[in-house]
């Protein structure tokens, strides 16, 4: 069996460096495809997440008649409650 790890006869022609630098065009295009991906990522998943904003508002459960002054969206908080001070710990 021949011994498959020995160099090849020729040095010169694999002992050299390369003759060619990378060109600068090659990393442009890359640079494109990739902001072009990334756009494309972005706007797939504002589509995503307004068409789950869309389905969770038409499956809202309704409110009690009871409750008067019931805000359009009940997901969010109003700013008047987001402004009341958080008790202190031990605060009864």
């Amino acid at each position: 069996m021949k011994n498959e790890t020995s160099k090849p006869g020729n040095r010169e022609e694999h002992e050299t460096y390369e003759h060619q630098d990378l060109r600068a065009a090659g990393i442009l295009y890359f640079l494109l495809t990739l902001v072009v991906v990334t756009v494309l990522c972005m706007f797939g998943l504002k589509g995503l997440y307004a068409f789950l904003d869309h389905r969770e508002r038409a499956t809202q459960s309704a409110v009690n008649p009871l409750v008067k002054n019931v805000p359009e969206d009940t997901r969010h908080i109003p700013p008047v409650i987001r402004r009341l001070p958080f008790p202190a710990p031990g605060w009864r």
